[in-house]
């Protein structure tokens, strides 16, 4: 479960009445996390995205109040592309109250960008060399491309202002290689949206 942002502009090109295609360019921040919970064994991983992600929209446009008031649907593709993600996992084995173990891996490459270890003394580097080893057997990296299919409904009011409510769902599994064999990971969106359109 996560939340996340985005920011960015279309542009509507009318085919004939009432029909557009509508391309844009957005900005997408996503964060999302899973934790578990058990009192011996607390693990947390949380991801967060930066996008970049071009929809084109097919819309239909119900003008109720010409000037006034329209509603709309669309639906199309939408195209990402991947400028940085990260996953942050926290590890702590409360029993022996052992101090959290962050670690921060690049999920395009699968090198650990950061790490915090506690009570490990002289193993520090052996240790990383293991998770990097670990890491990398797994393949446990994500792609930068990505297709969505999206789909929704916007209300339109004196011919600028503009609310939408959508839905999109990941076509492709995130996951390379090996991993992507036993995990899948698609990426899932409700969002709501308030623009202007000139």
């Amino acid at each position: 479960m996560g939340y996340g942002a985005y920011v960015g502009a279309d542009y509507d090109i009318h085919i004939i009445k009432g029909f557009l295609i509508t391309p844009g360019i957005y900005y997408n921040y996503t964060f999302s996390e899973y934790i578990n919970n058990d009192p011996y064994n607390f693990i947390h991983f949380d991801q967060i995205d930066h996008l970049i992600k071009i929809p084109v929209h097919l819309k239909y446009n119900f003008n109720i109040k010409p000037g006034k008031f329209a509603i709309y649907l669309y639906a199309g593709p939408v195209f990402s592309v991947g400028l940085a993600s990260q996953l942050n996992t926290l590890c702590k084995a409360i029993i022996d109250d052992v101090a959290g173990d962050i670690i921060h891996i690049d999920n395009y490459s699968g090198a650990i960008k950061k790490i915090q270890l506690a009570n490990y003394g002289d193993y520090r580097t052996m240790i990383i060399d293991m998770v990097q080893a670990s890491i990398d057997s797994k393949g446990i990296t994500q792609r930068y491309l990505d297709l969505q299919i999206d789909g929704g409904i916007g209300f339109r009011f004196k011919d600028h202002w503009e609310l939408r409510f959508g839905y999109s769902f990941g076509v492709f599994d995130r996951f390379n290689r090996a991993y992507g064999d036993t995990h899948d990971l698609q990426m899932t969106q409700y969002y709501v949206g308030f623009g202007y359109r000139f």
